[in-house]
C-alpha cells in the first residue's frame, strides 16, 4: 500500500512540474539552471509513475 502512495506522489510531482509555468518554477526554485530540464524531468517522472502504477494494478489483478 505504501508503494501505491509513492507512485501517486510521483505522478502528482511530475504533473506539477509539467503544468507550472516557467516563471513560477523560477520563483519557487531560484537556483534551477533550466526550466526546460525541469519540464523534461517532470515528464519522465510522470510517465514512469504511470507505467509502474499500471503494471502494479495488472499484477494485482493477475493479468501479468
Amino acid at each position: 500500500m505504501f508503494d501505491f502512495i509513492i507512485w501517486i506522489v510521483m505522478i502528482v510531482i511530475g504533473a506539477t512540474l509539467l503544468i507550472t509555468p516557467a516563471d513560477q518554477l523560477l520563483q519557487k526554485f531560484p537556483k534551477m539552471p533550466s526550466t526546460t530540464a525541469a519540464k523534461i524531468i517532470g515528464g519522465i517522472i510522470l510517465v514512469v509513475g504511470i507505467v509502474i502504477l499500471v503494471v502494479q494494478i495488472l499484477s494485482w489483478m493477475g493479468k501479468l
